[in-house]
């Protein structure tokens, strides 16, 4: 079938409800999980392809030039990682937001004097992961991530809401120092899977280690 691509959730899921595509592909669990609780009519399937399996990969990613940025957060990620306080952020931002079904509530970021500024992208386009309250205020467990590292490295991080299409432009402009995305979907053809993250990260982009892994899912109109 022919496939459409969108920068935006609201603009995908209004697609979906006008009956212009019929299934949204190849995203988390928890993405399909909350789509299917705030959408009417919709439901989970399995991916439809025998040669998709396995796992969307969270991660962040910098300028290849950013070395600086890009070893303060994958070092955060190993440190968090270990002390299972990626796991605790997981239970509370994702796994308890979907069982609740209430928005979390909004995270504070720490401040430190004379500390270093990392500003980081966060679009709202994968809730409960990576998601922007009504009021426009970033929370989610992107979000939390984010506090721990703060924390963890001492350095002021500002969440900037933007457009997802506009991640990589702003990041390559130097308007943010990082991002997130997701990528490395694993096909049972290595070539596929090759061709596919070459499309997922450019050239230029440094990603850091993944700190959270999800099963492929697709949402479909009932």
């Amino acid at each position: 079938g022919n496939h459409i691509y969108f920068d935006d959730l609201n603009s995908l899921l209004l697609a979906l409800q006008a009956k212009k595509i019929d299934i949204i592909g190849e995203i988390p669990q928890p993405v399909a999980e909350y789509i299917c609780n705030h959408t009417k009519d919709t439901q989970i399937l399995l991916p439809p392809y025998e040669n998709i399996k396995g796992n969307l990969l969270l991660r962040m990613g910098t300028m290849q030039n950013n070395t600086k940025v890009a070893e303060l957060l994958n070092s955060a990620i190993r440190e968090l990682q270990a002390s299972g306080k990626v796991d605790a952020l997981q239970k509370k931002y994702v796994d308890g937001y979907l069982q609740k079904g209430k928005e979390p509530k909004p995270v504070t970021m720490p401040k430190f004097n004379n500390a270093p500024i990392i500003k980081i992208a966060v679009t709202g386009d994968y809730p409960p992961i990576d998601l922007v309250a009504a009021d426009g205020t970033p929370t989610g467990f992107n979000v939390a991530m984010l506090v721990e590292i703060a924390k963890l490295k001492k350095v002021n991080i500002i969440p900037i809401p933007m457009n997802s299409g506009a991640r990589f432009i702003s990041l390559t402009k130097g308007i943010v120092d990082a991002i997130f995305f997701i990528d490395e979907a694993v096909y049972s053809d290595a070539k596929l899977t090759e061709f596919y993250n070459s499309i997922d990260v450019p050239k230029n982009i440094c990603v850091t280690n993944s700190y959270a892994k999800y099963p492929i899912r697709y949402v479909e109109r009932r």
